[in-house]
């Protein structure tokens, strides 16, 4: 049981990282696509202007929904 928990904690792990490392926080350069593309910061901050402003939940979600991991 404790080997399939360790395995589990990996394999999340790695999904994690790999979700973040990817395209994600390619969000960063491409301004016009903030507006659509960052509804948790919007809600905490209102309006992006900078892309120092977007939280890293929305690098994350943006990563999630247009580059999912493979098996």
């Amino acid at each position: 049981m404790l080997v399939l928990f360790i395995q589990s904690v990996v394999f999340l792990f790695s999904i994690v990282a790999a979700w973040y490392e990817g395209k994600g926080s390619a969000i960063l350069d491409h301004p016009s696509e903030w507006r659509n593309s960052t509804p948790i910061t919007q809600l905490m901050y209102g309006t992006v202007h900078e892309s120092s402003n977007i939280l890293q939940w929305d690098i994350f979600i943006c990563e999630a929904k247009y580059q999912p991991p493979s098996p």
